[in-house]
Parts: structure tokens; sequence; C-alpha cells
């Protein structure tokens, strides 16, 4: 029996619906790309770019810079900035990663090409470099995970720049480390607690941002929760009310035993 073919052009398609929710201007700002403007840009990469990757130039590859500010705002995206990191590249060119998008014109991010359909991460690279020549060298690299997918990188600014915008008070509160952090049994411990805390105040999930951050929103408030490897967990707090705020606070700081910050 053949393999059913993912529908990454409706999932891409699903995203434009969320942001529009937000932003709606959203749909009406965004430009595709050409079928001629993908192949063109792969045999420049010279490498096959993933479906969803495809799916998401298709749609939004030719969005002029700033357009959909503040979302992907600072950054530089799409069939233009992929031409131009491949023709003169400012960093050693990954073979096992494709260039994705570059923040603040030095923060290049990549989607790895192993992996599966739709699981591939989204990585930043960081190389050493020479002391006496000041270029990079070709061993020593360090990977930095920024996403799960490319979906997941996609909705989680989304969520962040479109979102979260909208609700004007905000408060955070961090994890107590004293002296070492939890092992990864008690990280996923406290994902798990906060899961069943949040869900039980009627807060949903956001798709595709499921594991770090976890987000979760409830129309009037919503939460990510960061849990971090070498630093403190947070939990950022956004809400329509003042008063909500500070009372969501209380239960995550007495629940999760998490410190309150302003």
């Amino acid at each position: 029996m053949a393999a059913i073919s993912h529908d990454w052009a409706g999932d891409i398609e699903n995203f434009v619906t969320y942001c529009g929710r937000f932003a709606p201007a959203f749909p009406d700002a965004i430009v595709g790309a050409s079928e001629t403007d993908i192949e063109n840009t792969q045999a420049l990469a010279e490498i096959v770019f993933p479906p969803e990757l495809k799916a998401f130039l298709s749609r939004m590859g030719r969005t002029p810079e700033d357009a959909l500010n503040p979302f992907f705002a600072n950054m530089l995206y799409g069939i233009e900035a992929l031409h131009a990191f491949y023709a003169e590249p400012p960093i050693p060119v990954p073979t096992d990663a494709i260039y994705l998008c570059t923040l603040n014109e030095d923060s290049e991010s990549f989607l790895e090409v192993v992996g599966q359909s739709g699981s591939r991460r989204v990585l930043h690279f960081e190389w050493p470099v020479d002391s006496a020549t000041g270029e990079f060298l070709d061993y020593g690299r360090t990977e930095h995970s920024m996403a799960a997918s490319l979906l997941h990188f996609l909705y989680e600014n989304a969520f962040i720049s479109l979102r979260n915008r909208l609700l004007p008070y905000r408060a955070e509160l961090r994890e107590q480390v004293e002296i070492a952090k939890p092992n990864e049994v008690q990280n996923q411990q406290r994902r798990e607690e906060f899961r069943a805390i949040v869900e039980q105040l009627g807060f949903s999930p956001v798709t595709y941002i499921d594991r770090n951050p976890l987000a979760y929103d409830r129309g009037d408030t919503s939460l990510l929760l960061y849990s971090e490897e070498y630093a403190a967990d947070i939990v950022k707090v956004r809400s329509q009310d003042e008063k909500e705020l500070a009372h969501l606070c209380e239960i995550l700081s007495d629940n999760l035993d998490m410190n309150i910050w302003r």
C-alpha cells in the first residue's frame, strides 16, 4: 500500500489562519514563492528542500521584509534571504541542514535535513574561530535547538509576537534552583504538573508548541513554560486582566514551588 502524503500546504494554511485571528491583515500581507523560485533556490543550495519548507516558501517565501511586523521582526527569510546566504555565505555552510532565516543580521537558523518529515529541528550553529586568522575552523561545531520542527518555530514566533501583544499585563515565575538543576525525570514531572494544573484552570495547549516551551491559551490569559537544562525553569504569564494575572500567579507559585517575578 502506497504511503499517504502529508498535506503540508494545509498545515501552513492553518498557520496563516491562526495568525489572522490576532493580526487580521496577516493573510493579505504574505506573498508566496513560485515553483521556479523554489527550484532555482534548491539548485543554488545544491540540496532538495523538505516538503514542509517547500510549503512554507510557496505560501510566504516572497513576503517583503517587515511586512508582517511584529511577526518575524528583524528577521530575514524567504527566497531572497536563501539566495543571499548561499551566494555569499557569511558562515560555514552545513551539509546536514538548510538555511532558514537570519535574526538581527548575524544569527542564522537552519532546518536540519535528517529526521522524520515534520520533525526536523530548527537549529543554530556556532563554529570556533582561528585566533590568528579570524577564520572559522572546520571542526568543533556546536548546535543549539531553537524549535522541535518548522511548524513549532512558526507557531512559537506567532504566539509570542502576535497573540501575546494583545494581552497587556505580564509576570514571570521562576524555579527555585539553589545548588543544581533537578534531573530530567524531575523536569518532566514539573511539565506534567504544569499541564495538569493549567488544564484544570481551563487552558488549552497551543498547536505544535508542546515541548520546550509549552504554550497554553485561555482567551483572556496565555502561559509559556520554559524548562531549561542548565537554567531555572520559567513560566511567562500574560493576561487581559491584572487581578486575574495576580490570582493565576499565586496558584502556579503555590503548586509549582516557583517565585513570582514582576
